[in-house]
């Protein structure tokens, strides 16, 4: 795997309006980030760090920043905007990547990423390429998440962290959708991601230690489904195939329902779902594998 490092005028106003829209709703303040000047002699992952610009001297920008979306990268930004942003970067911008970061990443990331792989087994070559942008703006690093495979992890790296803040931001673009949907964990307590992974691969050590089975996707695709009602069989099959994301009612209703539309209910499919958990029960796997997404449909855990 390639890792690409990014840097262009394009970028470090991108990251800046990144940061611009944060501070803009509130963000930063409600999770407890203090905002300071770049040049700062304070260093911390707490802290957002934005240029001194005439951000007003741009029409109603705090207003225009507030807006943009940033729920996934790379950011969707009015281009005279972001025109008008590189026009007040200051004549150092961009930041260059370190090259001997640059180096010390490329002689040891794919071990790196052969490790957290053996870490989180359920998210191999998830990642088909990374991207990252130096940046001397905002908090240390700002990522995308990953919610299939595969699929591009994007980092925006600031100048004064290391690998350490890389391979922190690869774990979470890898868990922190399941620890917000799955888990239903809020973004505070997705920033313990790492201190969890250590405690879940000690409780793994512990459960081979005494003989305990391991439950996985693996596990799950050999019970004998060709034993089961059709139309459990039919429903663990969609999930198993859809695994980990949500199969919908109108996708049930499809796959289960397509030839017998006057049967079709949700009350008939949360038979069927309770149906589908005693079964799994019976073959020794948790029913609450099988997880409900309120108002949407359900979705198989692995």
């Amino acid at each position: 795997m390639k890792t690409v490092w990014e840097y262009s005028p394009e970028t470090e106003a991108a990251r800046i309006l990144h940061a611009a829209r944060q501070t803009a709703v509130g963000f930063y303040k409600t999770k407890g980030f203090a905002i300071l000047p770049y040049g700062s002699a304070l260093h911390g992952k707490n802290l957002v760090f934005l240029p001194g610009l005439p951000y007003l001297s741009i029409p109603r920008f705090w207003e225009k920043a507030a807006r943009i979306n940033v729920d996934s990268l790379p950011l969707k930004i009015p281009p005279r905007l972001l025109k008008a942003v590189i026009s007040l970067l200051p004549s150092q911008s961009p930041h260059l990547p370190d090259k001997s970061l640059v180096q010390l990443w490329d002689r040891y990331q794919n071990q790196i990423i052969d490790q957290i792989y053996c870490l989180i087994p359920g998210r191999k070559d998830w990642i088909k390429q990374i991207i990252i942008q130096p940046t001397n703006y905002g908090t240390g690093a700002s990522f995308n998440l990953l919610t299939k495979a595969p699929g591009t992890a994007r980092i925006w790296l600031r100048s004064d962290q290391g690998i350490s803040a890389i391979v922190e931001s690869l774990l979470t673009i890898l868990t922190r959708y399941e620890v917000l949907n799955h888990l239903s964990g809020l973004w505070s307590e997705s920033e313990i991601i790492v201190d969890w992974l250590s405690l879940i691969t000690q409780s793994e050590r512990f459960l081979s230690e005494i003989g305990a089975p391991v439950v996985n996707l693996d596990t799950l695709k050999k019970l004998p489904v060709h034993t089961w009602p059709a139309r459990q069989r039919q429903l663990f099959r969609l999930l198993v195939d859809r695994s980990p994301d949500l199969v919908t009612f109108d996708e049930i209703h499809g796959r289960l329902f397509a030839g017998h539309p006057d049967s079709f209910s949700l009350y008939a499919i949360s038979k069927t779902v309770q149906r589908l958990r005693d079964l799994l029960e019976k073959n020794g796997v948790s029913g609450s594998f099988i997880q409900t997404r309120r108002r949407e449909g359900y979705l198989l855990y692995s």
